[in-house]
């Protein structure tokens, strides 16, 4: 009879050998956990009921893919225009107002509801104008009024950080033990820098608010429309006060038209603030800091981590060369298509609109 002895064996690291389904199923989790989460779009319509908003998330989330250092800029510049509305309204006296009540504001959070006409949704810079007007009063809404009506979870945003900073991690100690990444993975990388970006700028951004907050008024949309004078004598597009500010991006007009892209609302007065109105930087410092940023998102991890290419005998061959130089060629359009849009935005001409007020 023979004796049979077991062997106990400890901690065991992982292989270096990793299969397809690894790396692709890691870098889309990681990919769909970032491009998810950091979404914080404007208030809906009402009646939109549930699926509307998933689904424009989603299709939200498929730009996001497309081009993450556009939702860079979007959260970016909606935080500068944000913080100009509390300058605004702390040089009003309001000391209570909150960067969360000026993001509150901006994303369509309050509805103006005049004495003769359907409520409409309303932009921090109408809600200046109609308090320096006297047609309001400062809304009674605290900030933790405001963050109660937000959806937004901040352990589920610690686990995504997690989640994303260990992805990150462990791509580094692959470099570090001088293994190969896949350019899936440092496009993941990318993506990964984007959304600690978006988080941060969103941070005070209310996250799928459904119901917005009712503002009455006495005076009639007419009498607000009268007292105006020649600069609300146009008819609106938007809402009614479309002379304030009529939320489109302006130097992207006369482009619309020959791409066949829809330019008024569907309905008037429009019943949301929409998502893909560009907000504008409000000096050249902060166009700057988000053109650095968007640089060092992409050419970051292609130019600074060497993807490998290998032939089929596991070795470095001319058409991995022309591979990885197209990469940077690419990395260094797209930064040039973001610098350009972005240069737009600080434009003198572009700002003219929203500086009136």
């Amino acid at each position: 009879m023979s004796n049979s002895t077991s062997t106990l064996h400890g901690w065991v690291d992982q292989p270096n050998n990793r299969g397809t389904f690894d790396i692709i199923s890691s870098c889309f989790l990681t990919i769909f956990l970032c491009t998810w989460t950091c979404l914080h779009l404007n208030v809906p319509a009402s009646k939109e009921g549930t699926w509307r908003p998933v689904l424009r998330k989603s299709r939200w989330m498929v730009l996001t893919i497309l081009g993450p250092e556009f939702a860079v800029a979007f959260a970016a510049g909606q935080r500068a225009n944000a913080r100009r509305a509390l300058d605004t309204m702390r040089g009003m006296g309001y000391s209570e107002w909150t960067l969360r009540h000026s993001f509150y504001a901006n994303m369509g959070g309050f509805v103006l509801q005049a004495r003769d006409s359907a409520p409409f949704p309303i932009h921090g810079l109408h809600l200046i104008y109609l308090l320096k007007e006297g047609y309001l009063d400062l809304p009674e809404i605290t900030s933790e009024e405001i963050s109660d009506k937000s959806k937004a979870n901040l352990l589920a945003k610690a686990l995504v950080c997690l989640q994303t900073g260990w992805f990150v991690v462990q791509c580094f100690g692959r470099l570090a033990q001088s293994l190969p990444l896949t350019t899936l993975e440092l496009v993941t990388i990318s993506y990964v820098w984007c959304t600690w970006a978006i988080y941060a700028q969103w941070l005070k951004k209310p996250l799928d608010v459904t119901a917005p907050t009712v503002l009455r008024t006495q005076a009639s949309t007419a009498e607000i429309l009268l007292k105006a004078g020649p600069a609300a004598s146009q008819p609106y597009r938007q809402t009614p006060l479309d002379f304030v500010w009529d939320g489109r991006v302006s130097w992207t007009l006369d482009v619309q038209p020959f791409l066949h892209f829809r330019v008024d609302p569907r309905k008037r007065p429009m019943p949301r603030i929409l998502n893909d109105s560009m907000p504008w930087f409000d000096t050249a410092v902060d166009a700057a800091v988000c053109i650095f940023v968007t640089c060092i998102l992409w050419c970051h991890p292609h130019v600074w981590l060497e993807p490998a290419f290998p032939d089929s005998n596991g070795e470095d061959s001319v058409a991995s060369s022309r591979a990885r130089s197209l990469m940077h060629y690419s990395d260094i359009v797209r930064v040039g298509i973001a610098v350009g849009y972005l240069s737009c935005s600080v434009s003198p001409t572009h700002q003219q609109k929203e500086n009136e007020f």
